[in-house]
């Protein structure tokens, strides 16, 4: 015959005398404890339960022993055999904690501040670029800017050459503020903009005058029918929408998409002016009539990205070079003849 299933109903607000010897788990004071148990009567159909009174009491807590030990996978209340957490928890953990720390890092790039921020510092090392001259040799910044004369007592040729404003529109800073002003830009669109169209698409039908009288503008029309109005918010370029009796009207969801294409234009043109700081050449050359030139030995790269193509393999003969002039004696025209060959033909 199975042994009976027993339930302890704890009573946390009585005191009973201890009934085991002492332990350092237990506590001095334990509860009373209520005791039902699951045992097989005669003539039944099965297993019914027998309860010992008790004295009422609060706080009732249920305390069930098992007949077995509990299997495997119970052990340790969700833990395997040694403790361990299993790895789907940990792998729980570990995508909110990715997932705090991308919310918190949108969070502080779409920061309105910021984007104004960034978009000033900008502004400033532009303003500084058109300031300071561009692409030149080292030597002129240590005559520009020496050090035994500093200019406004502290700018010498190691604030110029050392961030790399000799050459600034390709320098490591001017590009990092506009990658940070691009992020802010995508993160003020996905946090803001986009959730902003959302809800303004929605539509919502209200049917208590109640409801209506409490909106910023409201007015009662009696004698108004709900397809007069709705033919005449429709002429006035209103989105209409009618349930029953009641009729929703919107316009300028348009305008909600105004920003979003300002921020993506803006990313544009930042991406085009980082491609063409960091991927294009720049040279030039003094050739007299009747001389040659390689395209490739005078255009210098200017920036990470710059690869040269096949064109750059072409040499150059200046045929003739000459001038029209109007018969005041101004110029009119520069006028150029040229021949172009690859130096793989001539091979």
């Amino acid at each position: 015959m199975p042994s009976p299933t027993c339930y302890l109903l704890l009573h946390p607000s009585r005191t009973c005398h201890r009934l085991l010897p002492p332990s350092p788990r237990l506590p001095a004071r334990c509860a009373r404890l209520r005791v039902s148990c699951d045992v097989p009567r005669q003539g039944g159909d099965g297993p019914k339960r027998g309860v010992i009174p008790a004295g009422p009491g609060k706080g009732k807590k249920q305390v069930v022993f098992f007949d077995a030990a509990p299997p495997v996978a119970q052990q340790g209340d969700g833990e395997d055999g040694k403790g361990n957490a299993p790895e789907a928890k940990k792998d729980g953990a570990a995508l909110r904690a990715l997932r705090r720390a991308t919310k918190r890092t949108l969070s502080v790039l779409s920061n309105l501040p910021l984007a104004i921020t960034e978009m000033f510092a900008i502004a400033g090392l532009m303003a500084l670029g058109t300031v300071i001259d561009q692409g030149e040799p080292p030597s002129h910044y240590f005559e520009q800017f020496p050090e035994d004369n500093p200019v406004f007592g502290f700018i010498t040729w190691r604030w110029i050459l050392t961030p790399g404003f000799d050459h600034m529109f390709s320098s490591p800073v001017f590009l990092g503020l506009l990658a940070l002003l691009a992020a802010s830009l995508m993160a003020c669109t996905f946090t803001t903009q986009l959730p902003m169209v959302k809800v303004a698409k929605r539509w919502s039908f209200m049917s208590s005058g109640g409801s209506i009288r409490k909106q910023d503008f409201a007015e009662s029309l009696p004698r108004a029918s709900i397809q007069d109005l709705g033919v005449i918010l429709m002429g006035a370029r209103y989105e209409v929408f009618t349930k029953g009796p009641s009729l929703y009207a919107f316009k300028g969801l348009a305008g909600r998409y105004a920003p979003i294409g300002v921020h993506v234009a803006m990313i544009f043109v930042m991406a085009g002016a980082t491609l063409s700081a960091t991927g294009s050449f720049k040279g030039s050359v003094d050739v007299p009539q009747g001389l040659n030139f390689v395209i490739g030995d005078i255009m210098k790269p200017k920036g990470i990205f710059s690869v040269a193509p096949d064109v750059f393999n072409t040499e150059v003969h200046v045929n003739r070079f000459y001038m029209e002039y109007y018969d005041s004696g101004e110029v009119s025209q520069f006028i150029a003849i040229f021949h172009f060959s690859t130096l793989m033909a001539k091979k």
